[in-house]
């Protein structure tokens, strides 16, 4: 998702499933309540929207928390600044699928079958070399495609660091990338592990043997590997949001990642929710002294909204202030 993405200067803020309205003003917002108010705390209106777009003045974002406090907000900022509102509505992660076809392919004895799994979502340095699996399986004599492609896949689901889990059926053996949505990394149990991609490669070696000593000869074996089902990384996922949150405060000096591993911070999200996901992309140059280069903005600010897809009725509410409003500026889509 773009917000997963982006290396700008960020504020996340996740509403609950409380009614946008119900407050009256910053005093008594109920929990996880959003409200738009003004200087003075007051409740703000579109209509709002659209003359500080025309004025400049200012407005923040409120979330509210138990005992109708203000637990979240933007800084106060002008409708007047925003560059785009980018709507990113809840989309389920997808995991790849990798087939290879065997059709026409035989087994000979003594010959040595190889699948090599390499996993390419680990966005390091010689990633190749880093997460690179190989399963090789020796055919004896009474060995055919079958048994050969079934002890290959074997191999990798008795591999408990294997990146996929993988199936036979003859003559196609498919790979699925497995769900990391749920585990932590090893080194940091509140940092996720990437949604894992992946490529693979099927081979078959022949070893003889003349005057100079063993040689070893690589074909393939099997048909090119087909992308069955792409990856897709979804949108407000648990897994981006959460990541969201921890990197806000990473940025803000909550979590000193040398000396403290573990994220002392507080988090809005929620394990098992989705999110539909509004962004604001600011350029608040007057505000803030941000420099312009060449026209565009080196240091653009983003406030980051999570809706919880049950609270559709609190997002379209949100959705009338900023997200095309019958009266006031059309903004165009953040991508």
């Amino acid at each position: 998702m773009a917000s997963y993405s982006t290396n700008r200067v960020f504020n996340v803020l996740v509403a609950g499933t409380a009614a946008s309205g119900v407050a009256s003003g910053i005093g008594n917002v109920a929990n996880g309540e959003v409200i738009i108010v003004k200087r003075d705390g007051s409740l703000a209106t579109p209509t709002d929207i659209y003359n500080y777009h025309l004025t400049g003045d200012k407005v923040s974002i409120v979330i509210g928390g138990a005992g109708n406090y203000v637990v979240q907000k933007t800084p106060l900022f002008s409708p007047k600044d925003i560059t785009k509102y980018g709507k990113q509505d809840y989309v389920a992660e997808v995991q790849k699928v990798m087939t290879i076809n065997y059709t026409g392919f035989t087994v000979t004895a003594n010959y040595e079958y190889t699948l090599i799994i390499n996993e390419i979502s680990d966005h390091e340095i010689l990633q190749n070399r880093q997460a690179r699996k190989q399963y090789t399986y020796v055919a004896g004599p009474s060995d055919t495609l079958d048994t050969v492609n079934a002890a290959l896949v074997l191999a990798v689901n008795n591999d408990k660091n294997a990146p996929v889990t993988a199936s036979y059926a003859s003559p196609v053996i498919t790979l699925t990338a497995k769900d990391t949505s749920a585990l932590s990394t090893r080194y940091n149990t509140s940092e996720f592990k990437d949604q894992i991609n992946f490529v693979v490669e099927s081979k078959v070696t022949q070893s003889s043997y003349n005057n100079t000593g063993y040689n070893n000869y690589y074909s393939i074996y099997g048909a090119t590997p087909v992308v069955a089902t792409a990856i897709g990384y979804g949108e407000g996922t648990y897994r981006q949001m959460y990541t969201l949150e921890r990197l806000q405060q990473a940025y803000q000096g909550a979590s000193n990642f040398t000396s403290f591993p573990q994220d002392p911070g507080v988090y809005y999200t929620t394990s098992g929710t989705t999110y539909d996901v509004r962004i604001i992309e600011l350029a608040a140059t007057h505000g803030n002294g941000q420099e312009v280069v060449s026209s565009r903005y080196s240091s653009p600010i983003t406030y980051i909204i999570a809706f919880p897809t049950t609270a559709s009725a609190t997002k379209l509410a949100f959705d009338s202030f900023f997200g095309v409003p019958t009266i006031g500026p059309v903004y165009s889509d953040l991508v």
